[in-house]
């Protein structure tokens, strides 16, 4: 169920298809594999089931005026609702359906989300920008944002926290661009578990072009921490937004977990929670330490290259070299250009991460125990 726009190639899903004999006739299926594009067939995939009623999800999330989109393919306002909440479409006309409603979302959304250094973020009402907390780092920071069409907007980091990893930024650019878009935030406490998302980001750090899009359903939604999405993240996504079928920002990206198939976002409902602190510059967690490998690198393509090892630092005390390439930590690529601080913020002091590089001719592992740098 991830889609990768902007390009990607898209692997073909006959057997897939074949495999959905328990929802579809195979009739049914080969028709419509005839007549759709196939990466919006992934939406049908046997992923996670909705777990409560999808028309009572419905009526709690604002659509919006659906009657033209409705009209145009000849569904029902009410089973609309019902689709873009998260139940399996039926025939092609409600697969033509969601697939117009996931491009204008992505339309939208593309244009409110930033870069922010190698990392991303997303402009939202009210001249602020939500993001992660291991990207802003701490309060009171001047930084840079790149917008889908190339301008730049200043802004000033606000409130955070370590434990919860949000993040928040002002703007402070005195006019916004107009191609510039900014998104509501809706409390992910509604999401039910199998609800479709869509994520936005910038994988391995890219630059050039704007943010591609990966659509999949929540896979689970706790009251309390991270809600987990199978929507494939990647270095550089990191502070990216994750919204609904309304077009509304219910997480923020923040890290993998070791099972690449899980994907956890800060969930909107904490952002809510902690809003009052974080307008006010309240920084939480760690008394201003964060992870320290201690090393000065040079980024490229095929990895992150070590240029010195800091002496004393947990980089030297693991043995590490110059001229080292580092690929990956924790199976979190840094091909591509990804950052090495990026990923490094989303750790705290005392962490042992695994470090896959290539030494000469040989890949190794190596484990390192990563020091603390305050802020």
């Amino acid at each position: 169920m991830h889609v990768l726009c902007g390009g990607a190639k898209i692997p073909r899903i006959s057997a897939r298809l074949v495999s959905m004999s328990r929802v579809w006739s195979r009739s049914t299926l080969r028709a419509v594999a005839a007549c759709l594009p196939s990466w919006l067939l992934l939406v049908l995939l046997p992923g996670v089931a909705p777990r409560a009623s999808v028309a009572q999800s419905a009526s709690r999330v604002a659509i919006g005026d659906l009657a033209a989109l409705a009209a145009k393919f000849e569904v029902p306002i009410a089973r609309c609702e019902q689709i873009l909440s998260g139940a399996l479409p039926r025939g092609r006309n409600e697969l033509s359906m969601l697939q117009a409603r996931i491009r204008e979302v992505h339309a939208i959304a593309s244009r409110a989300t930033v870069t922010i250094g190698g990392a991303a973020g997303v402009l939202v009402e009210g001249g602020y920008v939500l993001t992660a907390g291991h990207v802003t780092e701490r309060a009171g920071k001047r930084v840079g944002m790149r917008t889908s069409d190339g301008s730049w907007l200043s802004g000033i980091t606000l409130g955070g926290s370590e434990e919860t990893d949000t993040g928040l930024v002002r703007v402070v650019t005195d006019s916004m661009p107009e191609s510039c878009r900014v998104l509501g935030i809706r409390d992910s406490a509604e999401l039910d578990r199998g609800a479709y998302v869509l994520m936005l980001g910038f994988p391995g750090s890219r630059r050039t072009e704007g943010p591609p899009l990966r659509f999949g359903r929540v896979l689970r939604n706790p009251s309390r921490g991270y809600l987990e999405t199978d929507c494939r993240m990647c270095s550089g996504d990191s502070g990216g937004p994750l919204v609904d079928l309304t077009g509304r920002v219910v997480g923020i990206n923040s890290r993998i977990t070791r099972d690449l198939a899980k994907n956890m976002h800060v969930a909107t409902a904490t952002y809510l929670r902690e809003w009052e602190d974080l307008v006010a510059s309240q920084w939480t967690g760690g008394r201003g330490a964060r992870a320290f490998l201690g090393v000065e690198t040079r980024a490229g393509q095929d990895g992150t290259r070590i240029v010195r090892v800091v002496e004393g630092s947990a980089a030297e005390r693991a043995g590490l070299r110059a001229d080292d390439l580092i690929l990956a930590i924790d199976r979190r690529s840094l091909e591509g250009g990804a950052s090495l601080p990026s990923l490094l913020g989303g750790y705290r002091p005392g962490r042992s991460v695994l470090l896959r590089l290539v030494r000469g001719d040989e890949t190794i592992e190596v484990r390192v125990r990563l020091g603390a740098r305050d802020n």
